[in-house]
């Protein structure tokens, strides 16, 4: 007669052991816990007001006329218990419900500043052009305010007041580095060291498009005086037509 001793309580475990290998993984899983945020909204600024603190949506940029709609506040607040953002209108503000669409204030045009047509303090999330308004933000756990750089501006959100503050400091990260941002710098080329069709024509005194000129381009071998360089000369025709 065999013995059952030792057979069982094998049995028992690769028994547990294949069925918590064939239970679905309760990580790294995506789902949709709330519906889309209504209202035209682009380039948002997302964050987590410190350890304890609510996720927030900072603002969100839109059009001028997009904005006179009713939608939901620039300031959202994550409630986590009911699935659902809730409007963080300044303090005494009674722009909507807490929930849902609301009517703020707009602004006046679409130029960046941050007073709405009411005089609160709240940057201009309608503004005409192609800078970013909320790329460059973070959280300060020390004073607890979120803080911007954007357009040449550092300004600053305290989520417990809800306030907006354009800190307007003597320098920013644009003019210390001497110039304006890279985006709208002007990049000098071989034709603007030229002299212009204008400038040629006013030195000749007539309308002689000037002599050819060449510029040396690195790295061609070429022959000169018998002997082999890594210098060849092509010519660049400097007439007013290319200079246009």
């Amino acid at each position: 007669m065999i013995s059952t001793r030792g057979i069982l309580p094998l049995l028992l475990v690769f028994v547990a052991f294949t069925s918590s290998a064939a239970e679905p993984p309760a990580a790294n899983v995506w789902s949709q816990v709330a519906p889309a945020i209504a209202g035209q909204r682009s380039d948002i600024p997302l964050g987590v007001a410190g350890p304890d603190g609510p996720l927030l949506v900072l603002g969100g940029r839109t059009s001028w006329a997009e904005y006179k709609k009713p939608r939901p506040y620039d300031v959202l607040a994550w409630d986590s218990a009911n699935s659902t953002w809730e409007n963080q209108f300044p303090l005494g503000k009674d722009w909507g419900p807490s929930r849902g669409l609301a009517q703020a204030p707009a602004w006046k045009d679409e130029h960046f500043h941050f007073r709405d047509v009411e005089g609160n303090t709240r940057p201009n999330w309608t503004v005409y052009g192609t800078f970013s308004l909320g790329q460059k933000y973070d959280f300060d756990p020390d004073t607890k305010k979120f803080y911007f750089f954007a357009h040449g501006k550092t300004f600053a959100y305290d989520p417990a007041k809800r306030t907006w503050a354009d800190l307007n400091p003597p320098t920013n990260p644009t003019s210390e580095r001497g110039g304006p941002a890279p985006s709208a710098a002007r990049t000098e080329t071989l034709r603007d060291r030229l002299p212009s069709a204008s400038d040629r024509r006013s030195s000749s005194g007539g309308n002689d498009p000037g002599p050819r000129q060449t510029v040396p381009n690195p790295g061609t071998p070429s022959t000169t005086n018998g002997r082999r360089t890594a210098m060849r000369s092509h010519a660049v025709n400097q007439s007013p037509r290319n200079n246009r």
